[in-house]
């Protein structure tokens, strides 16, 4: 139940800020949108316009994800300024990391062009940033 109403907060976080998020995404270089093909837009890197994730297991600002975790799920790392509602946060090893809203944000190493979304509900804990 908790980790559903933590996916159901940051869709409804992501919708709620509408313009204020477009505004952000259309003002950095560190992100874009993608269109998939059955019309969801999605939130992208940038720069390879590769699908960014996020991860239940995390916590507002604090990634939970580790070791083998970040060979599967790299971070999506950022040295740039950034506008809210996008943050960064500093992880232990002293990488910064890309969050939306509080939930840091991660690229899938399965996925190998834009579009892709083969990361999207893995393990039911992963899942890509829809932008509304």
């Amino acid at each position: 139940m908790k980790l559903g109403m933590m996916v159901l907060s940051l869709l409804l976080s992501v919708t709620a800020w509408g313009s204020d998020l477009t505004d952000a995404i259309d003002s950095m270089d560190s992100v874009q949108t993608q269109t998939l093909s059955d019309g969801r837009v999605i939130l992208a890197d940038g720069e390879t316009g590769l699908t960014l994730y996020t991860f239940d297991a995390d916590e507002e600002n604090v990634s939970n994800c580790f070791d083998s975790c970040l060979i599967v799920w790299p971070v999506k790392a950022v040295t740039t300024d950034v506008k809210a509602p996008f943050d960064v946060h500093e992880r232990a090893n002293g990488e910064l990391q890309l969050t939306l809203n509080g939930q840091p944000l991660y690229f899938f190493k399965n996925d190998n062009a834009p579009l892709d979304i083969n990361g999207d509900g893995v393990g039911n804990v992963w899942h890509l940033v829809e932008v509304q």
